[in-house]
C-alpha cells in the first residue's frame, strides 16, 4: 500500500503513514487503540486543512478509481472523519457505554 500524497499535501506525509487506512475496520481499530493525545494531535493537524482537502477531492467523480496518491488522501480524510467524534463528542477513543467493537460484527455498506 502506498502512502504517497498529492504534492500539495506532502506536509501530511508522516500522518498518512499511520492514518491512511483502506477500510473502515482498520480506521476504527486505529482510533480505538490510539491514545487520546494522539487522536487530538491528528485532529488538530488535519482540521485546518480539511477544506483544502475536500476541495481537492471534489474534482474526482464519486465511484471512480482514484490515482494512488489521491486515494491515500481520501483515506486520510476518512480517518479524520472517524477520529472527529472521539475528539469532539466522546473525549475518548471508544464510544461511551458501547459494546467492545472487537465483539461486534460490523457490517459496512459503503
Amino acid at each position: 500500500m502506498t502512502t504517497q500524497l498529492p504534492e500539495q499535501f506532502n506536509d501530511l506525509q508522516t500522518l498518512a503513514e499511520r492514518w491512511a487506512l483502506p477500510t473502515f475496520a482498520a480506521r476504527y481499530d486505529q482510533r480505538a487503540t490510539a491514545e487520546m493525545a494522539e487522536l487530538q494531535q491528528f485532529y488538530d493537524a488535519l482540521l485546518p486543512k480539511m477544506p483544502q482537502i475536500m476541495e481537492f477531492l471534489h474534482q474526482y467523480e464519486t465511484g471512480t478509481e482514484l490515482p494512488a496518491p489521491v486515494d491515500t488522501l481520501m483515506q486520510l480524510a476518512m480517518s479524520f472523519m472517524d477520529v472527529a467524534p472521539a475528539v469532539e463528542l466522546f473525549f475518548q477513543p471508544m464510544v461511551p457505554y458501547a459494546k467492545d467493537y472487537r465483539e461486534a460484527q460490523l457490517q459496512v455498506y459503503c
